[in-house]
């Protein structure tokens, strides 16, 4: 599809093969069984560079460690996993998309909205959030407890069912499982207007794999170049894309990682 005299040029003579690591996340993020949105962005560019690339879903606290020991090649996700842990000086990472997270909540709970300046506004209502999650530092910053659970599924079915006020996650995919699990009563439940966060979604990996650090950076490249970028996102979010998106697409590419990081 790409037709890149440079992806013929650098991709490896023998199709190689490299895991990532990542959590289940729909739409964002997968095993690789369904259609994910970094999924698909990380399979059109390891595609051009002529690499297999597989997934596996750990637990959210185990990856920044394994990743950084060099135990597995790398993950899919967020690079906060590796800083909250004071990780991020054994990775590289390369920003894949920008994701904003907000809080859901039930209409009849908030029949006037969900207001609020800082966090800290929020200490009388209880939270829903994920394990090991980005947003932990935030709440800890705000004295807030959230109530910690292992997937998306439970925030939505513990708000559901009154147990807690609301709950923290990414845009999408919080509308994302509201339709799964709720599919006729999605408009019971409503999302702040004001954004918690915006964070990166990124590709992460091991200093054993730096080498494909600044391959991956010119396939990304080509990928938004060529407009397939763009067309992949867009099976994701409605029209017109959020401007984090756009804003996204209009930067170069680039990575992150060790100070001694040299590509010459």
């Amino acid at each position: 599809m790409y037709n890149l005299a440079w992806a013929e040029q650098t991709a490896e003579p023998a199709r190689r093969q490299i895991e990532l690591a990542t959590i289940d996340y729909p739409p964002l993020l997968g095993d690789g069984s369904r259609q994910d949105l970094m999924n698909e962005v990380s399979d059109a560019v390891f595609n051009l560079l002529n690499i297999e690339v597989s997934y596996k879903v750990y637990p959210m606290a185990r990856i920044a460690r394994s990743v950084a020991s060099n135990t597995i090649d790398g993950a899919l996700g967020s690079s906060d996993w590796f800083y909250q842990h004071d990780l991020q000086h054994a990775i590289y990472f390369i920003t894949f998309h920008d994701l904003q997270m907000n809080l859901f909540y039930l209409r009849q709970r908030f029949p006037q909205g969900l207001k609020f300046s800082r966090l800290e506004d929020l200490s009388d209502y209880s939270i829903g959030y994920l394990r090991g999650g980005s947003l932990l530092p935030l709440f800890a910053r705000a004295k807030l407890q959230p109530d910690l659970v292992r997937n998306l599924s439970q925030n939505v079915q513990k708000v559901y069912a009154g147990r807690n006020d609301m709950f923290a996650a990414v845009d999408i995919g919080g509308w994302a499982t509201i339709r799964q699990l709720y599919p006729s009563e999605v408009t019971k439940f409503a999302i702040s207007q004001q954004g918690i966060l915006t964070i990166s979604s990124n590709l992460i990996l091991s200093q054993r794999n730096a080498d494909l650090v600044p391959l991956v950076e010119q396939a990304l490249q080509a990928l938004i170049d060529s407009g397939e970028y763009r067309r992949i996102v867009e099976k994701y979010y409605p029209s017109p894309l959020p401007p984090y998106i756009d804003n996204f697409i209009q930067r170069p590419v680039h990575s992150f990682g060790s100070e001694n990081l040299s590509w010459e």
